[in-house]
């Protein structure tokens, strides 16, 4: 149940495209700005593979080793950031970063770094 409530407050509150991965490699919750990576409708229960053409099981592996992942869709492109909180807590949360999008988190952060020194 606690996990479930984590799943809900990230999709609900998540500024940027963000779906949660259950452990057979399925969406479990979406948030609302996902369709501006994937054009269908209701995600929920979608293998990750048939989305993405990206395998859970690499997924995983790049989870496991910080790497992020970069995906092409509807001619943007996406750097998906994954986060697995605990070994125990079997969901993973993917979240879509179109790159120009990136670059100005960035350059905002840089901003906000500078204004606090």
């Amino acid at each position: 149940m606690y996990v479930t409530r984590i799943e809900k407050l990230l999709c609900a509150y998540s500024p940027v495209p963000l779906c949660i991965l259950n452990p057979q490699g399925k969406v479990a919750r979406a948030s609302d700005k996902i369709d501006e990576v994937f054009i269908y409708d209701g995600i929920q229960g979608a293998d990750v593979f048939t989305l993405t053409g990206i395998k859970y099981l690499d997924i995983r592996e790049a989870t496991g080793e910080g790497r992020p992942l970069i995906l092409s869709r509807n001619e943007k492109v996406f750097k998906i950031l994954t986060s697995l909180e605990k070994e125990s807590w079997p969901v993973l949360s993917c979240t879509f970063l179109m790159l120009p999008t990136m670059k100005r988190l960035k350059s905002s952060a840089a901003r906000n770094a500078a204004a606090w020194q």
